[in-house]
């Protein structure tokens, strides 16, 4: 029986190191795979080159700019892609970000197809691709030639009369403003697709933590091991899809700007701290249009000691449940129907029966301005989706006055 088990054994650990194979080679797809289908979405020519010089994405701006498939291009030395890098200041400034990690820009008049005689502008930001941890670089090109053209003009001080200055000045106010508007839209486009993308994330890591730490019914070594992996392939998925907001931040020009952690700090924490909290129980309200995150919400609730939950689909039921239970704490979504989550903390905010309590933010808006935001209209926190169950645990202690001793607890709390 024991040689039994230890073949039995040998023969699972060979099929989860194969799968462990399979999933990293996978991944090294998905990853390329998830940059096109961003960059395809801009219109200024984006392609990614890596240390070797080898183009490894172009996107359909590119190819339509160029007029070169990405068969031609993909796989072969930047150099050897013919009017695609043609100025020695253009190869320098390639060979200078990869090498320094430093971003170059670079003004010139390249000789590609449909632009010959425009002037372009390419900027090179340098990266790190996760999967084989090449370097590389994000490579756009944009057509400034109106901006140049005004600035020319606008240099040329007294040799230009009142009125072509005026006309340039116009132009060149006309172009940032272009720019502003679109730079706007794509921001608001990768927020919404952070969104949508975090969403699923929250149940899969949620209730995978939640089967990895329950105490009361524990997993078998072979379950552990299977949640483990669900977990390990959650938080990569994860890690691309900060890629993809990184990605898309190269083309608004904030780059520097970093998706926002689990758990943001507010510069002040306002508690509801009454004496004997660890002793009484804490009524929280979370109010989520999302039935599957309400579930897994009132599930990681119960590993705080008296906890009464309740659950409001849609703001206007969770205001008017607010004002009649005057819960201890209110968690809130931002993305509700009817009324955003901003909307619901003014009113609350403006009656005198629930202006003390405190509110966190629970939202899958993860971009570091979604988060500045929330916390500088008035929130006590700001959790994002995926939650990690000790930040959501600490934070919601903190809120309510709770020291951490007073407890953990796997008594199911009581709904509404």
């Amino acid at each position: 029986m024991d040689v039994d088990r230890d073949r039995h054994g040998d023969r699972a650990h060979a099929r989860n190191s194969l799968a462990s194979q399979e999933a990293t080679s996978a991944a090294a797809g998905v990853d390329l795979h998830t940059y096109e289908v961003v960059t395809n979405s801009i219109t200024d020519m984006v392609s990614v080159a890596d240390e070797s010089g080898v183009y490894r994405l172009v996107n359909d701006a590119w190819c339509r700019s160029t007029g070169r498939s990405r068969e031609q291009a993909l796989g072969r030395p930047v150099f050897e892609v013919p009017d695609t890098a043609a100025t020695p200041q253009w190869r320098l400034a390639l060979q200078e970000c990869i090498e320094r990690h430093e971003i170059r820009r670079v003004r010139d008049r390249l000789p590609i197809q449909d632009r010959a005689g425009r002037c372009l502008e390419t900027t090179f930001y340098p990266f790190v691709e996760r999967v084989q941890g090449l370097r590389c670089a994000v490579i756009v090109t944009r057509d400034v030639t109106e901006q140049e053209e005004s600035r020319v003009r606008l240099q040329a001080g007294s040799s230009c009369d009142v009125t072509d200055r005026q006309l340039a000045e116009e132009a060149l106010t006309a172009a940032k403003e272009e720019a502003e508007r679109a730079n706007h839209a794509k921001s608001r486009f990768m927020s919404q697709m952070s969104h949508e993308l975090r969403t699923p994330m929250n149940a899969i890591l949620g209730f995978g933590q939640l089967l990895q730490s329950d105490a009361d019914h524990p997993l078998t070594d072979v379950q552990r091991r299977y949640v483990d992996e669900i977990l390990r392939g959650g938080r990569h998925l994860l890690s691309l899809i900060d890629d993809v907001l990184d990605q898309g931040r190269v083309e608004t020009g904030r780059l520097a700007i970093d998706p926002a952690p689990g758990a943001a700090q507010p510069p002040t924490a306002p508690a509801q701290a009454a004496t004997g909290a660890a002793d009484r129980t804490i009524c929280v309200l979370y109010i989520e249009d999302n039935q599957v995150n309400a579930i897994l919400m009132e599930a990681m609730l119960t590993r705080l000691s008296d906890v009464e939950f309740l659950h409001a689909a849609h703001p206007a039921e969770g205001l008017a449940l607010a004002r009649e239970r005057q819960p201890d704490l209110i968690l809130l979504d931002i993305q509700l129907p009817d009324m955003d989550g901003f909307e619901v903390l003014r009113h609350l905010r403006a009656d005198p029966r629930t202006r003390a309590t405190p509110v966190i933010a629970v939202s899958a808006g993860a971009m570091a301005a979604d988060v500045r935001t929330g916390l500088a209209a008035g929130f006590a926190d700001y959790l994002t989706k995926p939650l990690e169950i000790t930040s959501l645990l600490a934070a919601v202690r903190k809120a309510v006055g709770r020291p951490a001793q007073a407890g953990l607890s796997d008594g199911t709390p009581r709904k509404r």
